[in-house]
């Protein structure tokens, strides 16, 4: 509910955004030495890692989405007599769906960036540290095996993500809806 707020609260989101912009432009290959230090060598620091690599774009596009909502729909709920959880889940989650996906589809590429990133740097298997490994030892056919899987990889994540979320959004206009 919180998303919820911030889109529809100028005060707080005066005071949030500046700070969220402003962690969002540190590159996050910079913050991978940080989080191996609080967090150890093990898969902790590489989920943080990528989660908020992903993060920042789900997050503005979702805010986005709701400030977009328009006043009408605001003000029928209101009439309805919706609270703002019921508001939350009847409205603001599905005007913001389609947008969600688009960036959930975004988002997947460049977690697949974030993980082989990752394995070039914190990893002893992977396709990541298979490609890195390969350009050491140079062993160029390896290497270019290692980038064709990973380009097989996240193209099919990003249509298995593409085929979720329109199955999500089947109602609406767009790319994840109903063609007119």
């Amino acid at each position: 509910m919180g998303g919820s707020r911030l889109s529809q609260s100028r005060t707080i989101r005066w005071m949030l955004e500046p700070l969220l912009r402003g962690l969002y432009v540190i590159p996050k290959l910079a913050l991978l030495p940080v989080f191996l230090l609080i967090f150890g060598l093990g898969e902790l620091p590489k989920l943080v890692f990528i989660g908020l690599g992903t993060f920042y774009i789900v997050a503005f596009t979702t805010l986005s989405a709701a400030m977009m909502i328009p006043t009408a729909y605001h003000e029928v709920a209101r009439s309805y007599g919706l609270s703002r959880p019921q508001q939350f889940r009847w409205m603001i989650i599905p005007a913001c769906m389609p947008q969600i996906v688009s960036s959930l589809k975004l988002a997947s590429g460049i977690s697949m960036l974030l993980v082989i990133g990752v394995e070039f740097v914190n990893a002893q298997e992977g396709l990541g540290y298979y490609t890195w490994h390969s350009w050491q030892m140079f062993i160029p056919d390896r290497m270019y095996v290692g980038i064709v899987t990973i380009s097989i990889v996240g193209v099919l994540f990003s249509a298995l993500i593409g085929f979720t979320g329109g199955r999500m959004v089947r109602w609406a206009d767009g790319e994840y809806g109903q063609q007119r």
